[in-house]
């Protein structure tokens, strides 16, 4: 029951309401244990920056209630509790109020957290006036910070609340130019940052004009770096009234993205910058008007959230900027693109039981909708006859897996399995038409056959088996000979998501024609030798995508009766932070994402949240967590597991990644709970070193 001064309190404030016909604010705050926030202050202010209103009861009672009595209007509405609460402001805004009474709803406040450390420049002094702002990880919205500006000697100590968190360090605007930084973190805890460094900056200037030479205003720019794909942190990117944009980035290599408002119709475009350690202009840069491509992604007749759209051009398979382009929860998308003639890509994140669908050369010179179905088995899942090998090559060293497909497979302790009568270690049997092996070592160049012995008979599988030349460590450049006619067969290890980058050229004064030919781990081929041609003297492979964590096959070989030395180089692009949306039903235990790894990279940050989760159909669940590394055994992550306050949201992080192959990360409720989470998974790969490598 309320106390007597509460209801009246209440009574007091609706009937003023009615005599002066003004407006009501309702709702309630609970702190994270679902008590009621007694004595809380709320400010209301007009959210087009005018004259804030005159309001009264803007307080809380008890059980948390507020009812606030104010003109009609659009307004922030700021919860401010005390100290010794504990707990972090939170504010909504764009409240309409036109008439009657708005019923905020619940408002659960967050509880505070301290974050401390120290700026400092290159010299290791201490910085002032760097502008600290933190962003909420989940609903990326700028959060109310207070002490967000560096005093002499670079010491910060700022409030924000728990959860998953960007921390933005703004360099000052005065003394030598710096680059801004950004740090991500789940904070679940009073936690010391450390010392941030801020690097010395470059200018990065362009200036965005559409059709009819028109400046582009307030155009989303992004600065990504060209190796990693990462996001710099670049504060103020959006362009100006004129079109001008000017950012400050520290030295290296990136591709600068512009991508218009949508409302103005046009395409994104993306330029590389080279080499950036100078103050560096990019020029005008040119938007035409777009094509509108909409429509909605269903997987077996079900929408699809978070498909990835790309365009590639049909010419080079070069990528086709665009704005964003991922499906939305109905699986609904709709983004400009440029007319033209595009080869279209629809890819679901990695571990999502659907194909991807490429269709190519599509014509895109009028709005058009595009409503495209994923299959969960497309046709090629029929795959090859009994009597394969997956794939049929490998390398000299061995240890690589090789699927065999047949008819008469058992599993009784009795099979043994030869490749050139070298015995193979066998990893599974699926009776009666699958197994799995470790390939044995053989000789370079050499082709082998495959036979299998067991109770059921002896099996000479029809596919032989043929030993390739060596394993390169992709960034490695490769330089070799080709006599006419021969075939180099080189390989290398690639996690799921990645893109390589290979070139495959004449070395100077070699009279030989390349000719490249990439394989995937199941042996299907990704670029034949026509798709790779280019200059006479060279082919390439450009961010060809690698769709499967695996050993991948370089096919080099010298075309048209021709010999000669080479050079082989190679790049491959670590794949992105991995985000997906998840969901436990009734009937479901368990949900598994699968990732690729390998060794030397980190697990940085594995983040499970079902704080958002809608209530229809499913709401809120406490999700634990289970990592499992390729050799099947469960990884130990409870140094680094946090679990919030209310248990909707588990993450853990700097895991080492021991070990080549698919990762698994198992999500499920406690007590069996059920509900919707968001999952990102992110890695960081280890450098590799550059280095010549000279043909066996």
């Amino acid at each position: 029951m309320k106390p007597l001064s509460a209801l009246l309190s209440l009574a007091l404030l609706l009937s003023l309401a009615a005599a002066t016909r003004a407006d009501v604010l309702t709702g309630r705050v609970l702190n994270p244990q679902g008590q009621g926030v007694v004595g809380l202050d709320i400010d209301v202010k007009d959210a087009f920056g005018g004259d804030d209103p005159f309001v009264s009861g803007d307080f809380t009672v008890a059980g948390g209630e507020f009812m606030i009595i104010l003109p009609s209007g659009t307004f922030d509405v700021v919860f401010r509790p005390t100290p010794d609460t504990k707990l972090f402001t939170e504010e909504i805004e764009s409240v309409v109020v036109a008439g009657g009474i708005v019923d905020l709803g619940t408002i659960t406040l967050r509880r505070a957290i301290t974050l401390s450390g120290q700026v400092q420049g290159p010299g290791g002094a201490g910085l002032a006036g760097v502008n600290i702002d933190v962003v909420d990880g989940e609903t990326n919205e700028n959060l109310p910070i207070t002490n967000d500006l560096t005093p002499a000697g670079g010491a910060f100590s700022i409030i924000a609340p728990e959860g998953l968190l960007e921390v933005q360090f703004e360099a000052p605007v005065t003394g030598p130019v710096l680059a801004s930084a950004a740090l991500e973190l789940t904070a679940l805890s009073n936690a010391n940052l450390g010392t941030i460094t801020l690097e010395p900056g470059f200018r990065l200037t362009a200036n965005l004009r559409g059709p009819g030479n028109t400046p582009i205003v307030n155009a989303d720019t992004d600065v990504r770096d060209a190796v990693t794909d990462d996001k710099i942190f670049t504060p103020g990117d959006n362009s100006g009234v004129d079109g001008g944009v000017s950012v400050v980035v520290p030295a290296g290599s990136y591709v600068f993205v512009s991508q218009p408002f949508f409302g103005d119709g046009l395409a994104a475009l993306s330029v590389a910058t080279g080499n950036v350690n100078s103050d560096t202009d990019l020029g005008t840069l040119n938007h035409v008007a777009g094509v509108l491509l909409s429509g909605t992604i269903t997987g077996d007749g079900v929408p699809l959230a978070g498909i990835d759209v790309d365009l590639r051009d049909p010419a080079d398979d070069s990528d086709v900027p665009l704005g964003p382009d991922n499906s939305d929860a109905d699986g609904n998308y709709a983004i400009f693109v440029p007319p033209g003639t595009w080869d279209v890509i629809y890819a679901p994140v990695e571990g999502e039981p659907f194909a991807p669908v490429r269709f190519e050369d599509v014509v895109l010179t009028d709005d058009t909708v595009f409503d495209v179905d994923l299959f969960s088995c497309p046709a090629p899942c029929a795959g090859p006859p009994p009597g394969s090998l997956l794939p049929p090559l490998g390398p000299p060293e061995g240890g690589n897996v090789v699927t065999l497909l047949g008819t008469e497979f058992v599993d009784d302790g009795s099979t043994t399995v030869t490749f050139g009568g070298q015995t193979a270690t066998i990893v599974s049997i699926t009776p009666p038409s699958s197994m799995e092996v470790l390939a044995p070592a053989g000789a370079a160049d050499s082709t082998v056959m495959v036979s299998v012995d067991s109770s059921a008979g002896t099996t000479e599988i029809e596919d032989p088996y043929t030993y390739g030349d060596l394993t390169l460590e992709a960034g490695n450049r490769l330089d070799g000979s080709l006599p006419m006619g021969d075939v180099d067969r080189v390989f290398f290890e690639a996690v799921a998501g990645s893109k390589l980058n290979a070139t495959f050229k004449a070395a100077k004064g070699s009279t030989l024609l390349p000719g490249l030919r990439v394989m995937g781990p199941d042996g299907v081929e990704l670029l034949s030798l026509e798709e790779s041609a280019g200059k006479p003297n060279a082919s390439k492979a450009k961010k060809l995508d690698l769709g499967l964590t695996g050993l991948y096959i370089l096919e080099l070989t010298a075309r048209d009766g021709s010999s000669g030395d080479y050079q082989l180089i190679t790049k491959v692009k670590p794949p992105k932070k991995a985000k997906e949306d998840v969901s436990l039903e009734a009937g479901a235990t368990t949900v598994t994402i699968p990732f690729g790894g390998r060794d030397g990279w980190t697990l940085k940050k594995v983040n499970v949240s079902s704080k958002k989760a809608k209530t229809v159909p499913l709401g809120p669940f406490m999700p634990q967590l289970e990592l499992v590394d390729p050799d099947g055994k469960v990884v130990d992550v409870s140094e680094t597991l946090k679990v919030n306050k209310s248990g909707t949201g588990v993450s853990f992080s700097n895991v080492p990644m021991t070990g080549f192959g698919t990762w698994l990360l198992r999500i499920s409720g406690v007590d069996m709970g059920t509900g919707q989470a968001k999952v990102t998974i992110a890695r960081k790969a280890a450098k590799v070193p550059k280095a010549t490598i000279i043909e066996p």
